[in-house]
């Protein structure tokens, strides 16, 4: 199983449901199947592990649904008398080291092509490198995500390229609304079969930290 790399977090939700008894694997396949029956498009379902601490910490499985760039990652986990669940909606993120080595990477090609075509060819190569990633970055992907970490290039990809719209803040939050209301059906129907009363509206929204798109 893959153990998860940090995420931007975006949006949040979590709850301490008391006096209630469930299995976590069980909680999990109730929501794979829930958001099955979505049919969300473009999405993968998939067990990860985050450490709890440093990296030689324990694990704690957590189901991801994932679309492109987006990252939905929920908990499930017996406390005490009661049962946690959470989710953690967020996107990549990019460690440094990883943009300089793409840029370099990047630098290094081109004075190879260029010694190899000549600085004319060379300067028309490179360009199209930059276009070329341009046109694979596809909304919301993570290769978007690794384009936008580029100081100087990440600003023009977004200005001129994959601007903010309406259209891809809508499909962000459909996404997010669905997966959580996959999670919600799951959680009222357990708490429905042990008699417990359902959560209020209050306890059912989640918290948005930030826009996915600035």
């Amino acid at each position: 199983m893959a153990v998860a790399s940090p995420t931007s977090i975006v949006s949040n939700w979590a709850t301490l449901i008391d006096n209630f008894e469930a299995s976590p694997l069980n909680f999990f396949k109730s929501v794979e199947t829930a958001v099955e029956e979505r049919q969300i498009p473009e999405i993968t379902i998939s067990r990860v592990d985050y450490h709890e601490g440093g990296i030689t910490s324990a694990k704690r499985e957590y189901l991801r649904v994932a679309r492109g760039s987006l990252l939905f990652d929920i908990c499930a986990a017996p406390y005490g008398r009661g049962f946690f669940v959470s989710w953690w909606l967020g996107i990549p993120m990019i460690h440094p080291l990883t943009v300089i080595g793409i840029v370099f990477g990047y630098f290094v090609l081109t004075i190879v092509i260029m010694a190899v075509v000549g600085l004319f060819l060379g300067f028309l190569a490179a360009i199209g490198l930059v276009v070329v990633a341009f046109w694979l970055g596809g909304e919301g992907t993570l290769q978007d995500q690794y384009i936008l970490a580029i100081p100087g290039i990440g600003y023009i990809y977004r200005r001129f390229f994959k601007p903010a719209t309406l259209f891809a803040m809508d499909t962000e939050t459909m996404f997010r609304t669905a997966t959580h209301s996959a999670v919600l059906e799951t959680v009222d129907a357990l708490m429905s079969a042990q008699g417990l009363r359902l959560l209020s509206e209050s306890e059912r929204r989640p918290t948005l930290r930030e826009s996915l798109r600035k």
